[in-house]
């Protein structure tokens, strides 16, 4: 399910660029996110603590979601065995049904929060981002919402210092991060937060 939805949302940028042109677009929004004020010497854009709140109060709602409510526990029950949960009275297609608008609604965030900082956009526009996010997922366990979580902050900060580190050789930043993908998958291939039943499946 995860590869067909990527392979469908690269086919409706595709159909987007034919239809409308590959040529990016502005799309100027939420002007007050544009600000920046200094702390201690450093200079602190509003999009980055808006970012950094919306990431904080995104993971314990869905935490809350995902361990807390009935939802959540059919989810969790899907995921580790579909066809079992389906036997056990989990609606199937309510219950994907209410993923796909939930994973929606944070994809439609996350954009929010991505035009603010970067107002171009294009057909092409949030490929990248989706794909280090599957990197994240893979890394962190597909299982586990904070190893997700925890994926997600190792892939981005391990592209942040490469880029620094690399100066002028930037381009190959992305390799060098797909080779430290690698070698944590090689050690641990079911994921860093994994459980034991996770780990037997792979």
């Amino acid at each position: 399910m995860l590869i067909v939805s990527f392979g469908v949302s690269v086919l409706l940028e595709t159909i987007y660029e034919l239809v409308f042109g590959a040529l990016p677009k502005s799309a100027a929004i939420a002007p007050w996110m544009n600000g920046a004020f200094t702390v201690a010497g450093l200079s602190i854009t509003t999009s980055s603590i808006v970012t950094i709140a919306l990431t904080i109060v995104i993971l314990l709602a869905m935490g809350y979601l995902i361990e807390r409510t009935s939802l959540g526990l059919q989810l969790r029950a899907a995921a580790s065995d579909f066809q079992t949960a389906r036997l056990l009275g989990v609606r199937s297609n309510r219950l994907i049904a209410s993923a796909f608008a939930l994973s929606g609604a944070l994809a439609a965030i996350v954009g929010f929060v991505t035009v603010v900082q970067n107002p171009q956009v294009d057909p092409r526009f949030g490929l990248d981002i989706t794909i280090l996010a599957l990197v994240g997922v893979v890394i962190g366990g597909m299982h586990s919402l904070r190893g997700s979580a925890l994926g997600g902050f190792i892939v981005g900060t391990t592209l942040s210092l490469l880029n620094s580190i690399l100066g002028n050789s930037r381009v190959y930043a992305y390799s060098w991060m797909f080779a430290f993908v690698l070698v944590i998958l090689l050690v641990r291939p079911g994921g860093l937060l994994t459980k034991g039943a996770a780990k037997e499946r792979v």
